[in-house]
């Protein structure tokens, strides 16, 4: 039998006693650490205990004063209510405007010249940024267009836009039915496809998934419906941007304008940054291939930029003051709310100061009184603030209704998740700045004063917080007012600029040419025309016009232009830039416009010598000091013919009431319809 020996120890008595100790102390520490967790426990259910206490004695209280209650949930509401709708439009307008991916990656893209930072991008110089960009992942471009549907029941204007092929891809938008364009189909001779925008498909084909396949007639032709787009592509079309009835291809378009270098027919750029990729960085490199281009075309790309803008701040960049001093305004009406309260809670306070005595003196500590107090003041604020969510909608909808081309339409403004817990915020917020003056009245004075309703020092404290309170009340007020004052100052002013037209009586309705009317450049001019002779013979009609390019405050096409000297002086010319529209004969009678000179007359069409008007502005800024008329300047659009100008109109504030104030004037000039390339 094999055996082996273990080591053994042998623990000392001395030692043995201390590990008895000590395994003592450590369990006193375990039932000590035990004692302080079942107190802590008990400790947080009295708490609990304690708050449901105050917040049933708060509704019993608020119950049998139902005037005071009533008052202070309805003046909280508003002001809450006020706050909640405001924050709502900044969260959807200025905070998340865009419902894209990756939004802050994505920019628009405009050229830019001597007279504006913002003009319409010619398709050629579109067309040669996506071949050499390299600091985006791609461009893709657009233009607004309206279609005429035909053949479907009752005729309707759409609301169009002509996109490249890759436009949903650099938003990284899918469709929801269907697929969207491809490259072989965004060009000249392509079969006619189209996608349809959410909102018109439901509402004129309700819903009907089977017409994705079927073709639609749209200005005359034939366009095979590939897909359905989401609502949510949606812009403002007073920003020149993207809206969604209908989506074509933009390389179909065969207007010969369109693809002429030297014009802007309301096209803009759309791009996706590369990961990492900063703005100056794009922004570098578009102005070195606008270097390389103006060499390669002089004549159309002279003193012309790229300028690359944030999606974001281009569409919500102008509402940013506009919705911080709203914000600031209801911040102070809410201000005037909580005082308000605050002096109503003071006030019924006083009547409660034996209760808040004899609570004292029955052992009730400060801070218990100020709990109470404070527990009332969060249920009035919290009660308010319910309210106050649904005066929130309400008012965010009716601004919606009221106000909607000053909101960007991607902009989700709603009552969501972020705007609720606003609201909640603030009415905690509010809760804690109303009830820290009744509260700390409460808890600041002695027995004696509480037990002694209306004692000297009782009143004069009363007095003196209530007078405060009264004080800050009217400065809030008196900034209101001087605000609302200037605010209404501003207002007059701007009902007594002059846009340089009469709005008056003038009816306006947007027509298109089918493709038989459309197929030459005498067709169209002959067809505009017989527009003009048609409506002018209407009773009842003073003077008609038609016009090509954007109506005032609605959209615009730019092309390039220099005068006459400036043409035969420089090699490379300082082209600029203003915005083009061709009009019928009575166009300024209609419109209005005071005109210095001649009209266009049916004697000016493409076989006589090119004429044109220009306003004001241009002739301030291109012939300072000197009388335009007999003139001539050389458009791009126009081949660079010369065009002798035979009159000079009044400026029209195209960009907006406050265009000259804002430094967003433009030139403009105006040609005979009956010229038209």
């Amino acid at each position: 039998m094999r055996s082996c020996s273990l080591p053994v120890s042998v623990i000392p008595e001395s030692d043995r006693n201390r590990e008895s100790r000590s395994g003592v102390v450590f369990r006193k520490f375990i039932h000590s650490a035990e004692l302080w967790r079942q107190a802590a426990v008990e400790f947080r259910m009295q708490d609990i205990a304690a708050m449901l206490q105050d917040l049933r004695f708060a509704l019993r209280t608020f119950r049998k004063n139902l005037g005071f209650t009533c008052t202070a949930v309805v003046t909280l509401a508003l002001g809450i209510g006020a706050n909640t709708a405001i924050y709502s439009v900044i969260d959807g307008a200025l905070l998340h405007p865009i419902p894209f991916p990756d939004p802050d990656r994505l920019v628009i893209l405009y050229q830019a010249g001597r007279s504006s930072e913002k003009n319409s991008v010619s398709y050629p110089n579109l067309l040669d940024w996506q071949r050499r960009a390299q600091t985006f992942e791609a461009i893709a471009g657009w233009r607004n267009d309206g279609f005429t549907l035909t053949g479907r029941g009752a005729a309707e204007q759409l609301i169009g836009t002509m996109i490249s092929a890759n436009f949903f891809s650099v938003l990284r938008i899918q469709p929801l039915l269907g697929r969207t364009f491809t490259k072989e189909e965004d060009q000249r001779g392509a079969a006619h496809v189209a996608l349809l925008g959410e909102d018109f498909w439901r509402r004129r084909f309700a819903g009907d998934r089977n017409i994705v396949g079927q073709t639609l007639r749209l200005d005359g032709r034939d366009y095979t419906v590939i897909g359905i787009m989401p609502a949510s592509v949606r812009l403002d079309r007073a920003k020149n941007t993207f809206f969604n009835d209908v989506f074509v291809p933009i390389g179909q378009y065969d207007s010969p304008l369109f693809y002429n270098r030297g014009t802007g027919d309301n096209t803009r750029g759309l791009g996706r940054l590369k990961a990492g990729v900063t703005l100056a960085q794009a922004q570098a490199e578009m102005d070195a291939i606008m270097r390389n281009l103006e060499a390669e075309y002089p004549d159309d790309n002279a003193s012309t930029r790229a300028n690359v803008v944030s999606f974001k701040q281009d569409v919500a960049g102008d509402l940013r003051p506009t919705l911080l001093a709203l914000g600031a305004a209801v911040g102070f009406v809410l201000l005037i709310a909580c005082t308000n309260v605050a002096n109503l809670a003071l006030a019924r306070s006083t009547s409660r100061l034996q209760e808040y005595g004899v609570r004292i003196a029955l052992g009730a500590s400060r801070a218990r009184l100020m709990r109470q107090v404070l527990t009332e003041s969060a249920v009035l604020s919290f009660a308010g603030g319910a309210v106050g969510v649904l005066i929130a909608s309400w008012c965010t909808d009716a601004a919606l209704l009221v106000l909607p081309s000053a909101l960007p339409p991607v902009a989700q403004v709603q009552i969501n998740s972020r705007v609720l817990l606003f609201s909640f915020a603030v009415s905690l917020f509010t809760g804690i700045l109303f009830g820290f003056a009744p509260a700390f009245k409460a808890a600041g004075l002695s027995v004696q004063e509480n037990l002694k309703q209306g004692g000297r020092g009782t009143i004069k404290r009363r007095y003196r917080m209530q007078n405060a309170l009264i004080i800050t009340e009217i400065a809030l007020t008196l900034v209101l007012l001087i605000g609302a004052g200037l605010m209404i100052r501003t207002l007059r002013n701007l009902w007594n600029v002059n846009p340089g037209f009469n709005p008056e009586g003038v009816l306006v309705f947007y027509t298109g040419l089918s493709p038989q009317r459309a197929s030459s450049p005498e067709k169209i001019r002959a067809a505009f025309q017989e527009i003009n002779e048609r409506l002018a013979a209407v009773p009842g009609v003073e003077a008609a016009s038609v016009q090509v390019g954007g109506l005032p405050f609605v959209g615009n096409t730019t092309v390039s232009f220099s005068s006459e000297n400036e043409s035969d002086t420089s090699r490379v010319r300082e082209m600029r830039t203003a915005h083009f529209y061709a009009v019928g004969p009575d166009h300024f009678r209609a419109m209005g416009i005071p005109l210095r000179g001649r009209s266009f007359t049916n004697q000016d069409t493409d076989k006589s010598p090119l004429v044109t008007v220009v306003d004001e502005e241009l002739a301030r800024t291109v012939f300072p000091g000197q009388d335009p008329i007999g003139k001539r300047i050389r458009v791009n659009l126009f081949g660079r013919r010369p065009a002798e100008i035979i009159g000079v109109a009044g400026h029209v504030k195209h960009a907006g009431l406050d265009a000259d104030a804002t430094d967003k004037a433009r030139m403009e000039y105006y040609f005979p319809v009956t010229q038209l390339p």
